[in-house]
């Protein structure tokens, strides 16, 4: 997979991991905490090492890693070890502390987090997309790093390591690694499509999906189309006009067994419509956010921005998807696939 950004996370290989760095940089001074009072690396230095996790809670291959990361703190907070996490926004709704607040509750977040909206900490690690973890040493030194998902087990074993010097004690008892990604006989799932200028400026020469505002959509993965009254916003594409009659959509092609969209609405909300292959969903393919109105059209009701679980499938074949937002003012931020050893079951 091409390493370029793309406004739902950076897409990397699970295998990509960074050189370590020192020093590991302090958190900044007035930023929002969650979890905690403000910490700093100085408070921990000489007592604690810390699991620093860039996190993005619009994001599978964060959500995924996250099991992960809550398995560390429930293991090793008591050694000496604190997980912190960092909230970098990606888009705009992100900055909100109340949208924070929300995805951390719901997905059971209870360590430490930092809200980073002016990306003073992201630069700090010159990091690189999402998510990506660093283990900080007790004299505040990156001593240990990884980028996207998996490398858990090697990363435990470092986490470990490090316990004894700083706390003057060994690490508990071992217990089984967090398990790996699968990578056998998972089927396949396209790329996340994302929008808005700063998406389609990371996209060159063939990695351009084609798009075009006749409706013609060629018929293959990653094609993606749109017609009716669209705006390009720096991280996301918007309805301009009332789409009551639904001829205002985002098409695109893909192959997956789940779908999930980044999803806004305007103040009073909106209904998104969702077809599939030329028809209205199937209540047996239907993800948990979709509902059905008495024409038996499927939807989901966006309230509040966030991601959501649009479609599940029982096969990764090539499919046709139609995104037809209601009111103007609604935006897509971006669309993520999973395949069959990807699945990721939401909190409800």
């Amino acid at each position: 997979m091409n390493a370029i950004f793309l406004a739902l996370g950076l897409a990397l290989s699970p295998a990509a991991a960074r050189p370590p760095a020192e020093p590991a940089a302090e958190f900044p001074e007035g930023a929002a905490w969650f979890n905690a009072k403000p910490l700093s690396l100085k408070m921990l230095r000489g007592r604690r090492a810390a699991v620093v996790a860039f996190l993005h809670p619009q994001n599978l291959q964060s959500l995924r890693t996250l099991a992960a990361v809550k398995t560390w703190f429930d293991r090793y907070a008591l050694y000496g070890v604190m997980v912190i996490g960092v909230l970098t926004p990606d888009f705009e709704f992100q900055k909100n502390p109340l949208i924070a607040k929300r995805d951390l509750a719901r997905w059971g977040i209870r360590f430490p987090v930092v809200q980073d909206n002016d990306r003073r900490l992201w630069k700090a690690y010159s990091n690189a997309g999402w998510p990506t973890l660093y283990l900080v040493d007790h004299a505040g030194r990156i001593v240990h790093s990884r980028v996207g998902e998996g490398g858990y087990e090697e990363f435990e074993k470092q986490i470990r390591a490090v316990i004894p010097f700083a706390t003057g004690s060994p690490p508990p008892p071992p217990e089984p690694p967090f398990p790996e990604p699968a990578t056998w006989n998972c089927g396949s799932a396209s790329a996340e499509l994302a929008l808005g200028r700063k998406a389609a400026a990371s996209l060159t020469g063939e990695d351009a999906p084609p798009s075009s505002d006749n409706g013609q959509l060629p018929y293959k993965d990653g094609a993606r189309t749109r017609r009716g009254a669209w705006r390009e916003d720096e991280d996301s594409i918007s309805v301009t006009e009332p789409n009551r009659k639904l001829d205002h959509y985002l098409g695109a092609i893909y192959r997956g067994r789940q779908v999930f969209a980044a999803l806004e609405g305007p103040l009073r909300g909106t209904k998104v419509f969702i077809r599939q292959d030329g028809e209205w969903l199937h209540p047996s393919f239907a993800g948990p956010d979709l509902k059905f109105d008495d024409m038996d059209r499927s939807y989901v009701e966006v309230k509040a921005p966030g991601l959501f679980e649009l479609i599940r499938n029982n096969s990764d074949d090539l499919h046709e998807l139609f995104l037809l937002p209601e009111q103007a003012g609604s935006k897509i931020y971006g669309l993520s696939f999973a395949d069959q050893c990807q699945f990721l079951e939401f909190p409800r």
